[in-house]
């Protein structure tokens, strides 16, 4: 119990220290030098993204109710997990880092060169321990777990890397808003934060809508436009560049001033600008739409959906402690993994 206490304690000092984020001399560089390896980042982007996993994953009153879950934590059996970070958002894999804490093993984490914020966040979760519970992982290294996200041509990669580790790979999903027609113009509001809150990128950016049969986009297209500001200079471009293209080719769309609305089947390759759309008249087609693609999606913003992972408008991109990517849970699988290597 005292050992579990103590990762508490951790974690929420750790919360504090980031409550001041972008105020002081470390953490101003820090946002400055990722801004420079990512030209996607913004300092506003970067400081929404650090609050985001503050108030959700960081605030004790929701750890202790989270780990009210996991009665065995910290595991008896600790592990050495290798996380291969992502780079599209700032801190993607912030979250395998605290569950890897969390169940009382090592990190060692590889960031992407387009994110350097896990490296000061590793320093400061460090500096609060007594040991170091984040490390660079270095070739040579014998993970026993490998955790990893990147594309799905990437799954078969790391496996070869660590052939003898148990493996978690994540590859490429996307989030859907299911919309009756319904909504407030406040919910549609929240939802333009949902899509364009990364530039669109990220497996939790919402960028497919499914729409009632003759569903009027006006309001939509109204009520998202707020959100537009927080793209950077590169969206605005992929959406001119979208728009000349489509027109060049004769596919129908809806501008969006800013994004553009394409039914679903008439774009193949996925552009940041892009929005998709299908159309129900039932209940049951929505049931066939989700049972037919529930391996590709991340989550669903909806006030209600037959989809397990649903969130409400504006939250797509604050996931909480157990909205575990894929819907795998990695308690559960750091657990296994111990129990099998004890």
């Amino acid at each position: 119990m005292e050992r579990r206490n103590n990762i508490v304690e951790l974690l929420v000092k750790l919360g504090e220290q980031l409550a001041d984020f972008g105020n002081g001399h470390q953490s101003k560089a820090a946002i400055e030098q990722a801004c420079s390896a990512n030209e996607w980042f913004s300092p506003d982007s970067v400081r929404r993204a650090v609050e985001a996993i503050r108030s959700e994953m960081l605030d004790r009153a929701k750890l202790t109710a989270w780990l009210a879950d996991y009665p065995t934590l910290p595991l008896p059996q600790p592990l050495t997990v290798a996380i291969v970070m992502a780079g599209n958002l700032p801190l993607v894999g912030f979250a395998d880092m605290l569950y890897t804490i969390a169940a009382g093993c090592t990190a060692l984490i590889k960031p992407s060169s387009k994110d350097p914020l896990p490296l000061y966040i590793a320093t400061l979760v460090n500096s609060l321990a007594d040991r170091e519970l984040v490390g660079i992982l270095k070739e040579g290294d014998t993970p026993d777990v490998v955790i990893a996200t990147g594309s799905d041509s990437s799954a078969d990669y790391f496996r070869s890397l660590y052939p003898e580790a148990t493996h978690l790979i994540r590859g490429s999903r996307y989030s859907v808003a299911l919309l009756s027609g319904s909504e407030s113009s406040e919910e549609l509001r929240l939802l333009g934060e949902d899509c364009f809150e990364h530039n669109g990128m990220g497996c939790r950016s919402v960028s497919r809508l499914l729409v009632p049969r003759g569903y009027d986009f006006a309001p939509l297209i109204e009520a998202l436009q707020p959100s537009l500001t927080l793209c950077s200079a590169g969206h605005k471009a992929n959406y001119r560049q979208t728009r000349a293209l489509l027109t060049m080719r004769g596919v129908p769309y809806i501008d969006g001033r800013g994004f553009v609305l394409v039914a679903e089947g008439l774009v193949s390759e996925e552009r940041l600008s892009v929005i998709t759309f299908s159309e129900y008249d039932s209940d049951d087609d929505v049931q066939k739409y989700f049972s037919q693609r529930a391996e590709k999606i991340q989550c669903v913003v909806a006030h209600n959906s037959p989809f397990e992972r649903t969130v409400p408008f504006g939250q797509a991109q604050h996931p909480t402690l157990s909205d575990y990517a894929d819907g795998v849970d990695v308690i559960d699988f750091l657990s296994h993994c111990s129990t099998h290597r004890g």
